[in-house]
């Protein structure tokens, strides 16, 4: 018997209540169900419009009506209702999820003899029309809202369309399908009539950089890619031929590269120097190699945090990605534009709402609740779908081709034209470094690595020691006549960068060498020029204070030696195996400190109050008084009359509740 209804069971009440959190199967077999009932063929053989049923009354099944039962509905129909349907004659789909499946078995409904050739490609458009209908439906309900298509005119341009794309005609066949499309277009625009944003965000990684993300450089719907510059450097190496179809793709807008990082390091947790180095040192390759920058910042890896902005604004920056697609907390104030203010106070333009996952089910079914926040409360609307180039799901080709005809769900747009849609900037937002928790000490522990602390001890401990013999060496080069090229010679610079908390155990050993050597001859320099004619009377010490503050510092002397009384020292202590003492440094000045044998040398005296005694320590500004109970600090109070600035309460608290004795036996 030929067709005469196409009915979709659904597991709701009606669209009002439609399920949004269900998992990547169900919800791709509900999703599917919609797109394959607008295939041309079974509009062409039904001659009437798609409906929907709950599915807990799915009613009596009738000879000429094709059911599709996804697989979130069967807990909803009545038992044995799909056997008694195909009993009475009816063509029921059940138990299938993905589209190839449930289209041929939908297709089994129309007798062979009333098949038809027909062009794949305005298949897919048909297809694609279903999934943008229920899309729009859902949307409209969601933003409060009655559905006002004209399904009898649309049936009408279906049919007209479906029976032309038989007889070849592909070209008339589109023009009847952009008249649908511009339909649910009106439709939305009917609740929300300014032009909506969605984002393309393809991550790209070299393992995955293959044909798909060569298709992509040629597709004529807007694409963002986010990759680190050492990775497009990968890429290229392995495939030459694309370095100018990017470069050509990102002229015309077809692309845009977001990142400007070199790499993916923990770099929130490495110093700003190392921070501006990498994105510098991205800038450089990136101009070198496509003859421009990345103007919108992104990451892959947790890499937001308060200073970002500042950095970001003065590198020349125009908008960066306020989110992560890694583990750890940053603040989820969700807007999808807004003005991130650093540290300083410089803004960028930013987005920060979570993309939707491109290649799965359970995001497309979210997409109408995301896009509906979005019209709400932001002034400009986007939605973002991150993304690889191998797409496994047919979701995101139904949103490229409804492009094509009209944006009826939004209009594809690369970051920089989005963030320059409008004039008006979002709210400022200024968050407090500690909204940020970075994820690597979790993840480490995890991987079972071998230094999860130590690797960031060990990174700022180099860090530090980097900073003393660069401020040496290149002091040696301003108050010498020799020329040490330190402005050429970045051999030094090169391995510590390489040096990253997360580099391997040779990368770390290179860099200890380079610094003993660089060390040792950047101390005999700043030593031959400072102490002129001094540094050939008698052993010393030169201590060189290279902060522009005054300090005090501990400085241990060589074996076998002390520091001369007559030098100006706060304090000098000697014993049988080492001496040290307590110099005044001024700032940017050094001291030169003769030694002498130690056996003529004693302590220099000391005040009323011992350093140290039973539970109390004591410096020059306050004292520290430790619990004889627990060991904790019991008070820290200042040598002035003030109250006492901090305590330590120690607790121990168990799983669950129980019962514990005191010392003096009482519970």
């Amino acid at each position: 018997m030929p067709l005469e209804e196409l009915i979709i069971l659904v597991p709701c009440h009606s669209l009002e209540d439609f399920p949004t959190e269900l998992g990547d199967e169900p919800a791709a077999g509900l999703l599917n169900a919609f797109a394959v009932v607008f295939h041309p063929e079974l509009i062409a053989a039904a001659e009437s419009f798609p409906r929907y049923r709950r599915a807990d009354e799915a009613g009596e099944a009738k000879p000429g009506q094709l059911y599709i039962l996804p697989t979130a509905c069967n807990d909803w129909v009545p038992h044995g209702w799909a056997e008694d349907a195909r009993r009475a004659g009816s063509h029921v789909v059940s138990g299938l999820t993905q589209r190839d499946d449930l289209l041929n078995a939908a297709l089994q409904a129309i007798p062979p003899e009333q098949r038809h050739d027909c062009d794949p490609e305005i298949v897919r458009d048909f297809l694609a029309l279903g999934t943008i209908y229920l899309q729009t439906e859902l949307l409209t309900r969601h933003m409060r809202n009655y559905s006002h298509l004209e399904e009898d005119q649309m049936l009408r341009e279906l049919l007209a369309g479906a029976r032309v794309a038989f007889a070849g005609d592909a070209d008339a066949a589109r023009a009847h399908l952009r008249r649908c499309f511009e339909m649910l277009l009106s439709c939305r625009e009917r609740f929300y009539p300014v032009e909506c944003s969605l984002i393309d965000l393809c991550l790209v990684i070299p393992r995955l950089a293959n044909d798909d993300f060569g298709k992509l450089l040629e597709s004529d719907t807007p694409v963002n890619f986010l990759a680190q510059a050492r990775d497009w450097e990968e890429i290229l190496a392995a495939h030459p031929e694309w370095q100018e179809a990017i470069q050509v793709a990102w002229a015309n807008d077809r692309i845009e590269l977001v990142g400007g990082d070199w790499t993916d390091r923990p770099a929130p947790l490495m110093s700003l120097d190392s921070q501006i180095a990498e994105l510098q040192r991205g800038q450089t390759w990136y101009q070198q190699t496509f003859g421009r920058t990345p103007i919108v910042w992104g990451k892959r890896r947790f890499g937001v945090g308060p200073h970002l902005p500042q950095l970001l604004h003065r590198l020349g920056y125009t908008g960066a990605l306020h989110f992560v697609m890694d583990d750890g907390v940053y603040p989820d104030e969700e807007q999808a534009n807004m003005r991130w203010q650093g540290s300083d106070g410089s803004p960028i333009e930013a987005y920060s709402r979570i993309p939707l996952a491109g290649d799965s089910a359970s995001s497309w079914l979210r997409f109408p609740v995301r896009m509906s926040e979005s019209m709400d409360y932001d002034h400009v609307v986007g939605v973002v779908f991150a993304r690889w180039p191998e797409m496994r799901t047919p979701w995101m080709e139904d949103f490229h081709r409804a492009q094509r005809y009209a944006p009826v769900l939004g209009k594809f747009t690369t970051w920089h034209e989005f963030f320059s849609a409008t004039d008006t900037h979002g709210a400022i937002n200024e968050f407090a470094a500690g909204r940020y928790l970075t994820p690597f000490l979790v993840q480490s522990v995890a991987r079972r690595e071998a230094d999860p602390v130590s690797r960031y001890v060990r990174y700022w401990e180099t860090q530090r020691r980097f900073l003393r013999v660069d401020w040496a060496r290149r002091l040696s080069e301003l108050l010498s006549q020799a020329n040490y090229a330190l402005a050429t010679d970045t051999a030094f610079e090169d391995a510590l960068w390489a040096a990253d908390p997360e580099a391997d155990a040779d990368t770390h050993q290179a860099l200890a060498s380079a610094m003993d050597s660089a060390e040792a001859a950047a101390h005999a320099n700043v030593a031959r020029l400072l102490t002129g004619s001094e540094a050939g009377s008698g052993d010393g010490v030169l201590v060189v204070n290279p902060h522009s503050f005054a300090r005090h510092v501990l400085v241990d002397w060589p074996a076998g030696t002390a520091p001369s009384t007559k030098s100006e020292l706060k304090h000098i202590q000697v014993t049988e195996d080492s001496a040290a003492a307590i110099v005044d440094l001024p700032g940017c000045g050094f001291h030169w400190l003769p030694a002498v044998p130690r056996g003529g040398v004693s302590n220099s005296s000391v005040g009323k109050l011992p350093m140290a005694e039973d539970l109390v320590l004591r410096t020059d500004l306050f004292e520290v008084e430790l619990s004889n109970m627990t060991g904790g600090i019991a008070q820290i109070r200042t040598y002035r009359r003030s109250p006492n600035r901090l305590s330590q309460q120690i607790a121990l608290r168990y799983p669950h509740e129980r019962t514990a004795k005191v010392l003096e036996g009482d519970e």
